[in-house]
């Protein structure tokens, strides 16, 4: 999208020679610490087993209504396993 010669930048410069290209923060953020996870073994693993969880959840209605208990009684898991969720449907 934001490349030099055929994306979004290079269309707007055509139109505006004096606009300024800027990275999304939250972008640059999120590949700062993609990358900072590569490194982290232990991180890399979490998130991993966390992912491999929240497979096996979703694929049965019983194991659903059984996690929409879990995080009445434990909000936490909600912020960490929703995550998941989100992203596998994606």
């Amino acid at each position: 999208m934001s490349g030099k010669n055929a994306g979004v930048v290079a269309k707007v410069l055509k139109e505006e020679p004096k606009a300024l290209y800027t990275r999304c923060y939250g972008h640059s953020s999120s590949l700062a610490c993609g990358d900072a996870m590569k490194h982290s073994k232990i991180m890399k693993d979490s998130l991993d087993t966390t992912h491999e969880i929240t497979k096996l959840i979703k694929k049965s209605p019983r194991r659903v209504t059984l996690f929409e208990k879990l995080k009445v009684s434990w909000p936490l898991i909600h912020l960490v396993l929703e995550f998941f969720v989100q992203q596998d449907g994606k």
